[in-house]
């Protein structure tokens, strides 16, 4: 860069003296009734010939669509000027308003003013300032092809000037071209990209906003992708000049279902029953219900229906019946699988409640016949019957206790992992 750089200020240089040399003749060098015509003349001999200039141009840096002013002030030259022109003769040989006498301002190897005249055809440059002590053009809506070298070259009256500037431009960060969002099956692999341009040359991270995972570089590489890493990916590019350029991929994991809950119900007739089923997949799963003798269930006139959710399916019943008691499979699929869990309703209430009826009752027949037995054999031999069976019906009880217990403990269907 540093080597390129100073070769453009050579060639540059060379250029630049050619062209004022052509300036030179073509223009009269001193102003009419010049009080110093011999001074004049070496001047211009010596700025055709030959003019050092300065390669170490000071770096000005602006950023793409801003405005810059480039300025030249002639103070420090006018001030050796009047010293060096009495020197000579004594006396201050030309006013300051006669020391400058020639001034351009030149891009690389084009001139773009000369004095007062516009010799760029770019309207975007424009006269800023000319006067005593300061020559200045504005560059309005500055582009990357206006970066380079800028020469500010004046003509006093002992001898040329030139100061030279080198015009940085900067560019924004900003991403040109991003992958498009993407659907695959779980497992494949994952390749995004996001190309970014900008001066300075931009960074580049990669950035996943659920989990706030990142990753630097333009590319971004996903080997055996699971369902934990869909979601939202984010390109975010910056290079300091401006804020940060962001743009987003969503990627969508397609997996078989996985039935994550079933629920079955115990519930008296008349009553009103659920049976839920969830499942987890994408595309969403499409769910079936079966009964018993594999018969799939469709509501309606069957004193149910189905009401289907994102994830869930329930199987409502609003008024049970004996013919809604039984096993029951919850199916989910989707276009890579499927997935399917068992569940039971049942009617545990009226079962319990039966037995325990059974069981007042025959409590109550023995007390009456144990108050009425007046040493009574036959009566003590009905008693101890009675004792027998409300003994027979209380272990029932238990029995059937116990059968709700498990029931509902198998209602909590355990689903087999993946």
């Amino acid at each position: 860069m540093l080597l390129l750089k100073m070769i453009s200020l050579l060639l540059g240089s060379m250029l630049l003296r050619l062209q004022m040399g052509l300036l030179l003749q073509e223009t009269d060098l001193c102003p009419p009734h010049s009080r110093c015509p011999i001074l004049c003349w070496k001047f211009g001999r010596i700025l055709v010939q030959g003019t050092e200039f300065n390669l170490a141009a000071d770096n000005y840096t602006v950023c793409q669509g801003d405005n810059v002013t480039l300025s030249c002030s002639f103070e420090d030259a006018l001030e050796e000027e009047m010293k060096y022109s009495a020197t000579l003769d004594n006396s201050s040989c030309c006013s300051i308003d006669e020391q400058v006498i020639k001034v351009a301002w030149l891009n690389r190897s084009s001139i773009l003013y000369a004095g007062n005249d516009k010799w760029s055809i770019e309207p975007r440059v424009q006269l800023l300032t000319r006067n005593n002590t300061k020559y200045s053009i504005l560059i309005t809506h500055v582009d990357v092809y206006d970066e380079g070298l800028y020469t500010c070259s004046f003509q006093t009256r002992s001898r040329p000037y030139t100061s030279q500037v080198y015009l940085i431009v900067q560019v924004p960060a900003r991403i040109v071209n991003i992958s498009n969002s993407v659907s695959v099956n779980e497992g494949s692999n994952v390749n995004l990209q996001c190309l970014a341009v900008g001066k300075p040359e931009p960074n580049v991270v990669w950035r996943q906003v659920k989990e706030n995972f990142t990753s630097e570089g333009e590319y971004l590489d996903i080997t055996g992708i699971n369902r934990q890493q869909a979601g939202e990916y984010e390109c975010i590019t910056i290079n300091g000049v401006s804020a940060p350029d962001r743009r987003r991929v969503h990627i969508t994991v397609n997996y078989p279902p996985t039935i994550t809950d079933a629920k079955g119900a115990q519930s008296g007739m008349g009553k009103k029953a659920l049976l839920r089923c969830d499942a987890m997949a994408v595309p969403p799963a499409e769910f079936e219900w079966f009964k018993d003798d594999k018969r799939r269930l469709t509501g309606g006139i069957e004193g149910f229906k189905i009401q289907k959710m994102e994830t869930r399916s329930v199987l409502v019943f609003s008024n049970v019946t004996a013919q809604h008691y039984g096993n029951y499979t919850c199916i989910a699929s989707n276009k890579l699988g499927t997935s399917n869990a068992s569940m039971r309703l049942f009617d545990a209430y009226n079962r319990t409640w039966r037995v325990t009826q059974k069981v007042k009752q025959l409590t109550a027949m023995e007390m009456e016949l144990t108050q009425e037995q007046q040493g009574s054999q036959k009566l003590k031999d009905q008693i101890s019957l009675l004792t027998v069976q409300r003994e027979d019906y209380q272990a029932k009880e238990e029995v059937a206790n116990a059968k709700v217990e498990q029931l509902q403990q198998e209602l909590a269907v355990t689903v087999p992992s993946m």
